[in-house]
């Protein structure tokens, strides 16, 4: 398994965690409607519940970020082999010559 892979995977388990939680805060909604909870203990656990979230997000942004880097940089390997098999320099053999 690539890097490039591992990431896509670690992107859709954030995801998932993600989906979770904020089915976890409905549950919570629903526990207080229901005044099994109080309502300190409704914000503070939605509060610390939206915390993760953000920064399940925050990783998603940035594993979403390298992912287009590293598929950048896999292309640009290939058409430059591509190009030396063509006979064609990159621009940086023309520089040194």
């Amino acid at each position: 398994m690539s890097l490039i892979e591992r990431m896509e995977n670690k992107i859709v388990k954030l995801e998932k965690n993600i989906e979770e939680e904020k089915s976890h805060i409905e549950n919570l909604k629903e526990k207080y409607r229901n005044n099994t909870i109080t309502k300190t203990d409704f914000l503070s656990i939605k509060k610390r519940i939206e915390g993760m979230i953000k920064t399940m997000d925050l990783r998603i942004r940035v594993l979403k970020g390298e992912v287009v880097k590293k598929r950048k940089k896999k292309n640009e390997k290939v058409r430059i082999r591509e190009n030396r098999k063509m006979g064609e320099k990159s621009y940086f053999e023309w520089s040194k010559t």
